[in-house]
């Protein structure tokens, strides 16, 4: 039965390793729509801000007013605070994108790791199982003498 426990080790290892690449594929999705959510709305605040300036030159116009002194300051200051919005949601989704790649990233490695450490234990179990504990410590006991399965030839 010792092969038994080794192949299901060796099973076992490789789902926990399979489990790692696919919580990685879906944090790699996760970044992807990230940057294109930001790269989204940055978009629309742009033309949302752009929509706002047609507004104001029209209204502008319309009473009769020159594009000058406060008008312009006013149009300055919203076009600043526009692109800064912009700029902040591409900050925004690439930050989240960011952190999101480096979590895939954690969550793979740490499927290998787990995967590798249920091998080596799969290992030590298949050794103990087919040749028995020779020396050292058994059940918190520390032998003294080495004990020996094989016959006497």
């Amino acid at each position: 039965m010792p092969w038994v426990a080794l192949i299901g080790a060796g099973l076992s290892a490789a789902g926990q390793i399979k489990q790692g690449q696919d919580t990685k594929s879906a944090f790699d999705y996760n970044a992807d729509i990230s940057t294109m959510n930001a790269a989204i709305t940055e978009e629309q605040i742009r033309r949302k801000y752009g929509r706002l300036k047609g507004t104001q030159e029209a209204t502008n116009a319309a009473s009769g007013m020159a594009e000058s002194g406060s008008f312009l300051e006013v149009m300055a200051d919203q076009a600043y605070e526009a692109e800064k919005d912009a700029l902040l949601a591409r900050w925004t989704g690439k930050t989240q994108s960011t952190l999101d790649e480096e979590q895939g990233k954690n969550a793979q490695t740490a499927g290998y790791i787990k995967g590798f450490g249920t091998l080596l234990g799969g290992a030590s179990n298949f050794g103990q199982m087919k040749y028995g504990a020779r020396t050292g410590v058994t059940n918190g006991v520390i032998d003294t003498e080495p004990k020996t399965r094989w016959r006497e030839r």
